[in-house]
């Protein structure tokens, strides 16, 4: 039996909270572009977690502490690392 060895990737986004609609009752979504990739890849997705968590004090240090002000955030991959572009879908588009 051929087992298939698959690779986690962590790609870390500039996140921004979008909003309006306000005068229908509002809506929001996140907005991510790229900020860099983790170079290394992971075996589990699990090892890729526990690093995500080390590296957590530092995404917050550099993000802005209000909720208007970008985040940055990371993200797990399987078999290769994130788009440019990882926003949620906008039902408004």
């Amino acid at each position: 039996m051929h087992m298939v060895n698959t690779n986690f990737y962590i790609s870390i986004y500039w996140a921004t909270r979008n909003h309006g609609g306000d005068e229908e009752g509002g809506w929001s979504y996140w907005s991510r572009s790229k900020a860099r990739d983790v170079k290394r890849g992971f075996k589990s997705r699990e090892q890729a977690a526990k690093f995500i968590k080390k590296i957590q004090p530092i995404l917050e240090k550099e993000s802005g502490q209000w909720s208007w002000e970008d985040k940055l955030q990371a993200f797990i991959f399987e078999a290769r690392h994130g788009p440019e572009d990882y926003s949620e879908q906008s039902w408004y588009e």
